[in-house]
């Protein structure tokens, strides 16, 4: 009996273990969104307030919504859509050179992205004019 309780102790603290490694999450899902502003670096590129506009951007992050944190420092995106639902932040999604960042009230994480992907992003925030 002695043995199967360490046994058990062993598993469970090999298990807490690896919960602790696992460090993706998902933002939650997208709803309601009034604007969304396009940042590139530190200056502010553009706003949509049209919901037709919009709702395409809304499907592409809710498709996107999980990711993970890297160990060490988390990249910057190059450009970002900053979701708002009037003055509230709902979420952001970043892109870099073949990642998303995302980001949520209480989640920060990284994602990688296809060249397709990518390209599909920026069409939808107006950056590939």
């Amino acid at each position: 009996m002695h043995r199967i309780s360490i046994f058990t102790l062993t598993l469970i603290i090999t298990l807490a273990g690896c919960r602790w490694l696992d460090r993706s999450h998902a933002c939650p899902q997208i709803g309601a969104v009034t604007r969304v502003v396009v940042t590139r670096g530190m200056s502010q590129d553009h706003v949509f307030i049209d919901p037709a506009k919009i709702r395409p951007l809304i499907a592409f992050a809710n498709a996107r919504r999980e990711s993970s944190q890297p160990v060490d420092t988390l990249p910057a995106p190059q450009i970002s859509a900053d979701f708002y639902n009037n003055s509230e932040f709902v979420c952001s999604v970043g892109a870099g050179s073949n990642f998303f960042f995302i980001a949520c009230p209480n989640w920060r994480g990284t994602r990688s992205a296809s060249s397709t992907e990518l390209s599909e992003f920026k069409h939808l925030i107006g950056e590939d004019r």
